[in-house]
């Protein structure tokens, strides 16, 4: 009886910490800047691993600029390599599972000088409510 009662209040407690802590983790295996100065981006070739036992759907990632300017990305060019686009994301991630290397284009409407290095993060967005774990990464200059 004990027992019954302690597993009624600690279940519904045991799932608010799964739900509030889950989430996939980005791994950058290479990081770059592209574009022009007027029209800067980063070039990011991501996997991501997923620590849950559960299958976990990414279908975005977003990337902002930290340094030298804050600002979101305005678009978002995805690559399964470096010549083939993929139109729609879609990952499926199984429990404990880690993806194929995915190239995220991220394009950002301010101006960037090509002397400059730059510093942003990402993070994978899917359904499924998952929590958005950043990952920072820097880029070098290009001249």
């Amino acid at each position: 009886m004990f027992e019954l009662l302690l597993k009624l209040l600690t279940g519904p407690l045991e799932w608010l910490g799964r739900r509030w802590t889950r989430g996939v983790v980005c791994r950058l295996e290479e990081s770059r800047r592209v574009g022009g100065e007027g029209d800067p981006g980063v070039y990011v070739v991501v996997t991501v691993e997923n620590p849950q036992g559960e299958n976990t759907f990414v279908d975005r990632f977003e990337v902002e600029m930290i340094e030298p300017f804050r600002s979101p990305a305005t678009s978002y060019e995805y690559r399964s390599t470096p010549n083939t686009t993929i139109k729609n994301l879609a990952l499926n991630i199984p429990g404990h599972g880690i993806s194929q290397p995915i190239i995220v284009i991220a394009l950002f409407d301010q101006p960037l000088p090509y002397t400059s290095s730059c510093r942003a993060q990402i993070a994978a967005v899917g359904r499924g409510g998952f929590r958005r774990r950043w990952h920072e990464f820097r880029c070098p200059p290009i001249a």
